[in-house]
């Protein structure tokens, strides 16, 4: 199998025909200075050279590592994953459509790795050899954004040295029939002038020379084998510019991701991208559409798709498709510069929840740069009927159908669920009442679906839910309660991942008001002193407050005593005034009824004459 796979094209609704030619690549690197020299080795690149072999699987070893190195090169992260996984558990080895150790290419990789993941070395070792899918291992990364830079021509120059400064390793074929390469030995330079039109090895370019000499001129490639050590210098080799078809088939991986578990993947192109599509015979752009019922309630992380070229690309989810018209209107996103034919990530910010058994449309406009037939599909693997719809307006719909042309459009979608929400802050109480507390906390940004309050019930004792509030809810009064009794309280913040972990907090309510005291007794001891005296008859005051009254005039708290005492002298009294007394117990419930003593003339004789008087 070779890459004009994956570029055969078709024609919608004209005639069968055409053929692609190369995508531009510019805007997809920022531009360097390029160095004359340039060899990863020297800064540190860590990977060993590997040998294929009997088995003719260098496609698998060239991309495994080329996302090795990617990682690496953006990260200094040092991982090494299974090239036996790319070759065994691709889909078309496991649907009968190659021989694992004869074929190969890139693009069937990327569909592995964007779709389930690569896994360790170390769980699925190389087999030199055609062997088995070895289906229970977890993957670690997904690979996220992929990018050609040519197909059956070589790509520039200096656009295969950008890439390679900014994204590592570049994925390149070339024909193995050039002279002398089977027996190179890594002293010269591999030079062979003849124009191959077919490649079929994978290497990686991991370097250049501009100033090295060869028989047909000087600037060369350094290349990453998989022929082991004993080829080359130690598995590398010097390559000249052009030679052997080098530079055609090139590729990039741009974006990546570690594996999440919480994340899912909808998508029907099961065998990745087989052919492109134009809906007319010189059209450039079209629209094309997935319907997806998803499994679980959760929300939308991104878009992913395939493209034939460098495109401008729009993308919508609407929440309704019927009688072929599009409603509910949920995410739109609009001209995305995608910079080269490939595979490509478009996350969505917007937080965007759907439904178990929702039916979602994900809809995009893509208009090529450069090239006819704008719609990549899949046309090998199981058709999804009545899934994936395409239209030249973006109003006017048709069905990819069964009899007639069926294809499953390269247009995902991936779900996650969201983080925990974070635990509520600030929860406080504040008391009101003997049978009222009023709940209080700050408000949390992030999408809620509301709070859940529980109350600890104390016999038997449990957490009692109490409340299901909404997420703008900042409050809560609790009512119906008894007095004086304490109550503690956990707050959870909700979304469609679960709960947050809880805050809590506790208060007391307040006291029922204590008893008003009995029996008041004035006692003048003097001009100059009247002894009040009292009983207790309350067993929860906080204190008594002593207030007097000059008959006709306001009354004036005198002093205020602790709980349990009965009496109090006061010293402050004038002859001839004629005063009330009153007690009055009090807690942080209130105050009890006032008992009032009689009036108290305060007289003008000798002390040691008729004293104490006493007054009821």
């Amino acid at each position: 199998m070779s890459w004009s796979r994956w570029v055969a094209v078709v024609l919608l609704c004209s005639v069968m025909g055409g053929s692609a030619t190369d995508g531009a690549y510019s805007q997809a690197i920022q531009l360097q200075t390029l160095p004359p020299q340039y060899d990863l080795r020297q800064a540190g690149y860590p990977f060993p050279v590997l040998d294929q072999g009997a088995c003719q699987m260098g496609y698998a070893l060239a991309g495994t590592e080329q996302l090795q190195a990617a990682i690496w090169q953006k990260e200094t992260q040092k991982v090494f994953f299974s090239a036996n996984q790319a070759k065994e558990c691709n889909w078309q080895e496991l649907n009968g459509g190659w021989n694992p150790c004869g074929q190969g290419e890139m693009v069937d990789l990327v569909n592995l790795f964007s779709t389930q993941g690569v896994v360790a070395e170390s769980c699925n070792p190389l087999f030199r050899g055609d062997g088995l899918c070895a289906e229970d291992c977890l993957p670690l990364y997904q690979l996220q954004g992929w990018q050609r830079l040519s197909t059956d021509q070589a790509a520039p120059l200096d656009t295969i040295k950008q890439a390679v400064l900014a994204h590592g390793p570049v994925y390149t074929k070339l024909n193995t029939s050039m002279k002398a390469y089977f027996l190179y030995d890594g002293k010269g330079v591999l030079y062979d002038p003849t124009p191959y039109f077919t490649v079929n090895h994978a290497v990686l370019i991991v370097g250049w020379d501009d100033t090295r000499q060869h028989a047909g001129g000087s600037g060369v490639w350094i290349i990453k084998n998989s022929y082991g050590t004993g080829w080359g210098e130690d598995g590398y080799g010097y390559i000249a510019y052009g030679s052997g078809g080098i530079g055609r088939e090139s590729s990039i991986i741009t974006a990546w991701a570690e594996n999440d578990h919480l994340r899912s993947l909808y998508y029907y192109d099961q065998a990745g991208i087989t052919q492109q599509v134009a809906l007319g015979e010189a059209d450039r752009d079209a629209y094309m559409m997935t319907l997806f019922t998803t499994r679980r309630a959760e929300i939308i992380q991104q878009i992913e798709l395939w493209t034939t070229d460098a495109a401008e690309v729009s993308i919508w989810v609407y929440g309704l498709f019927r009688n072929g018209k599009l409603g509910d209107l949920m995410l739109s996103i609009a001209d995305i510069s995608l910079p080269a034919a490939g595979y490509h990530t478009i996350p969505v910010t917007t937080h965007i929840e759907l439904g178990e058994n929702d039916e979602v449309a994900v809809v995009a406009y893509v208009r090529n740069q450069k090239l006819v037939f704008p719609l990549a599909v899949d046309t090998a693997s199981e058709f999804a009927e009545g899934k994936n719809w395409y239209s030249d307006n973006g109003n006017d719909w048709l069905p990819f159908v069964a009899d007639g042309f069926s294809a499953n459009v390269g247009l995902r979608l991936r779900t996650t669920l969201p983080p925990y929400p974070p635990q509520p802050a600030a929860f406080t109480i504040q008391t009101l009442s003997q049978t009222a507390l009023h709940l209080n906390w700050q408000p949390i940004t992030s999408p809620l679906h509301g709070y859940v309050l529980e109350r600890l019930h104390s016999d038997p004792r449990y957490w009692e839910r109490i409340a299901v509030l909404g997420p703008n809810t900042t409050t809560f009064q609790d009512v119906g309660l008894e007095a004086d009794t304490m109550y503690a309280y956990r707050l959870f913040a909700r979304n469609l991942r679960g709960l947050s972990p809880p805050a809590e907090t506790s208060a007391r309510t307040l006291p029922n008001p204590p008893a008003a005291p009995l029996g008041i007794s004035v006692v003048i001891l003097s001009p100059q002193a009247v002894q009040i005296g009292w009983k207790d008859d309350s067993y929860n005051e906080r204190g008594f407050r002593v207030e007097r009254q000059r008959v006709g005039g306001a009354w004036v708290e005198i002093a205020e005593v602790e709980a349990n005492v009965q009496s109090w002298l006061d010293e402050n009294v004038s002859v001839g005034e004629v005063y009330r007394y009153r007690i009055i117990a009090f807690n942080k419930g209130g105050d009890s009824a006032a008992l009032v003593s009689g009036e108290v003339l305060i007289p003008n004789w000798p002390f040691r004459v008729g004293l104490p008087l006493v007054i009821r």
